[in-house]
């Protein structure tokens, strides 16, 4: 699955949005997903070299963690029926648990 620019961007700013809905730091994100909070900055912005599998598994990750924040989770790019297309594609990782505990 091939991105164009205006997608990137897009892609970019609603990995930014939910997570702010999430209300979840990166930190936390990192923890949860056992990455480094470097592997969690490098995907949210698409950076160069940007393991597509990583990138399903965050947007899943911030699609259950908007969720268990009693929001609804908005993905243009990263639709549920372009997951299915990616799951074909790259044989995604199972859909992470949100796991940080919150005060």
């Amino acid at each position: 699955m091939s991105l164009d620019a205006a997608q990137l961007q897009r892609v970019v700013k609603e990995f930014e949005h939910n997570l702010a809905l999430s209300e979840r730091t990166a930190a936390e994100v990192a923890v949860d997903l056992s990455w480094t909070p470097e592997r969690v900055q490098c995907t949210m912005q698409l950076a160069s070299g940007s393991d597509p599998v990583d990138v399903w598994q965050l947007r899943d990750y911030l699609h259950a963690a908007v969720k268990a924040a009693g929001r609804r989770p908005s993905f243009t790019v990263l639709s549920s029926r372009n997951r299915l297309r990616a799951a074909l594609w790259f044989g995604l990782r199972p859909v992470p648990r949100v796991t940080t505990t919150r005060p």
